[in-house]
């Protein structure tokens, strides 16, 4: 899916998400109209099972189930019928193969190695035979990829009918999935350097406290203030102040475990979790990272620039503290003391008392 077209804040995200929720029951309402209309030659139990087929793809969670919903429905709507279902990765390359069925075999990327497929899906999948239908997989403003397929009786209106609105619908809750995966990613998510927040920050303190505590293992937190973030602004530009933060916080996203949580919580002001770290561990990550910021350098207009060092605070459980709050606090003051010391420092934070 291509990242160009997403909305870019929150509220446009929602926005977009309503107007897509308005959408499909506009889109289930003429489908039930239609579907009463075939029903007249088709038999009546097709709008009933129409509507269920499309409150199914409707109500779907993932990619995954509303394409499994997809494949099911053209089963038990057109049997017969055949299709394969191409959706764009979210770098927005080329679509790829994401679903297909055929007789009575259907297959959803995710769900183990798929079948062979027929002949003929290959053809469809290469682009080497021209499908009865092609339709577009366009929704909540995203273009999202394609649906290629072959019907049982190819001039049959009814079947290309029901399999528009399949697809329609199809459409439209893909594009609520993704919607609701960007509202989800951006909830807990640094707009500018793309590491998690203060709020994702607070809430994997607690937790993480909670487990250590449980398993006794300890708990490291570094804090990493920015020495002079404000006059590098006010020299260089607050683009270039974003691009060193960046920079920063790609060091923070390499230089750490998979289990460590990096998060940026203010203008100038990082914090990583390190779980079951104790308090030398987190000092020699601390004294590592030091190391590494101080080598940044910046391409700018006028040549390279150096960046900017950084005081880091050391903290950990249970040796200085043992709640969230305490542990921050103690974090902070001992980003102080390497201040004082002059900056470009890691301090462990002194005991209480």
């Amino acid at each position: 899916m291509n990242d160009s077209n997403e909305p870019q804040d929150l509220q446009a995200v929602l926005d977009a998400a309503a107007r897509a929720q308005a959408r499909a029951a506009e889109q289930l309402a003429v489908a039930r109209e239609q579907a009463a209309d075939a029903g007249t030659a088709s038999g009546p139990g097709l709008l009933s099972a129409l509507g269920d087929s499309v409150a199914a793809i409707a109500g779907a969670a993932s990619t995954r189930g509303v394409l499994g919903e997809l494949n099911r429905a053209m089963q038990r709507l057109i049997p017969g019928s055949g299709g394969i279902v191409l959706l764009r990765s979210a770098e927005g390359d080329a679509p790829s193969l994401a679903a297909f069925w055929h007789g009575d075999q259907h297959w959803v990327e995710g769900s183990g190695r798929p079948p062979a497929m027929p002949e003929q899906l290959e053809a469809l999948s290469r682009g080497d035979a021209e499908p009865d239908l092609c339709l577009s997989l366009a929704g909540s403003g995203l273009s999202l990829g394609e649906c290629r397929l072959w019907l049982p009786t190819r001039d049959d209106a009814a079947q290309a009918a029901v399999a528009r609105m399949l697809v329609d619908i199809t459409a439209l809750a893909l594009g609520g999935v993704h919607l609701q995966s960007v509202s989800r990613h951006r909830s807990v998510r640094d707009s500018v350097t793309g590491l998690f927040n203060r709020r994702y920050m607070e809430d994997t303190l607690r937790r993480e406290l909670h487990r250590c505590r449980r398993n006794k293992k300890p708990l490291g937190v570094l804090q990493i203030d920015m020495d002079g973030m404000a006059a590098f602004n006010g020299e260089h530009g607050r683009t270039a102040g974003d691009r060193l933060l960046q920079s920063v916080a790609g060091l923070l996203q390499s230089a750490f475990r998979g289990s460590d949580a990096a998060c940026r919580i203010d203008d100038d002001t990082f914090i990583v979790l390190l779980p079951e770290a104790d308090l030398n561990d987190t000092r020699l990550r601390g004294e590592e990272l030091r190391e590494l910021i101080n080598a940044v350098e910046l391409p700018l207009s006028n040549g390279r620039v150096p960046g900017i060092p950084a005081s880091i605070g050391v903290a950990g459980y249970p040796e200085l503290a043992i709640s969230p709050d305490e542990l921050l606090l103690a974090a902070d003051s001992a980003v102080q003391l390497s201040r004082e010391a002059g900056g470009n420092a890691v301090t462990i934070a002194q005991r209480a008392g």
